[in-house]
């Protein structure tokens, strides 16, 4: 467990969960994906879903906020946001406290750097994890958790988290925030995660 106060997740409970509320999925197989996410557990679920089930309480509203806005929104970002809809919601059931959700896999690669950002994207929790990285470029974003918090640093988070040294000024230059303090900022938000 990462947190604490973790919500222990296991494929046999997601098992239970698919075959209580989603029973048309039941008999698919479901493995755990490895993942540097800390707050959300993955799960494939046959060969073209994933299940994703927060891990600890404060990542539930990040998981209604994403189903919220990322309809509204990917019709108007640079990147694209695959499937912005999850294919099924599931609720709490079998001692899981929370809602949770299934999307489409999405076939790409996890990479801690890519080669560059064209501009600062403004959508939240760009870091090595949450991106899909196809060919040193950035090809999806899986998590908006950090969407709408008002801190403009969190612009400048892929640059020291995603981007090599030669990358990180001409993407800060290109963001409201060049100043030093914007940048550490920043930095220093990387470097608690």
């Amino acid at each position: 467990m990462m947190h604490p106060d973790e919500q222990p997740t296991s494929p046999g409970l997601v098992r239970r969960l698919v075959a209580d509320q989603l029973p048309q999925w039941a008999g698919l197989d479901i493995r755990l994906v490895a993942s540097a996410g800390t707050d959300n557990a993955l799960f494939r679920l046959g060969d073209d879903l994933v299940v994703r089930l927060p891990r600890i309480g404060w990542a539930v509203d990040h998981v209604e906020k994403e189903q919220t806005w990322l309809p509204r929104l990917a019709p108007h970002v640079p990147v694209p946001v695959p499937e912005p809809e999850p294919v099924a919601l599931g609720g709490p059931g079998r001692g899981y406290p929370w809602g949770w959700s299934v999307y489409r896999w999405l076939d790409c690669g996890s990479s801690p750097l890519v080669d560059r950002l064209e501009e600062p994207v403004g959508l939240g929790d760009l870091a090595a994890g949450t991106v899909l990285v196809r060919d040193g470029r950035l090809t999806a974003v899986i998590d908006f958790g950090c969407l709408g918090v008002g801190e403009p640093a969190i612009d400048l988070l892929p640059a020291w988290s995603l981007l090599p040294a030669g990358g990180r000024m001409p993407f800060a230059k290109r963001c409201r925030w060049t100043t030093p303090p914007g940048r550490a900022a920043a930095a220093g938000r990387c470097l608690s995660r």
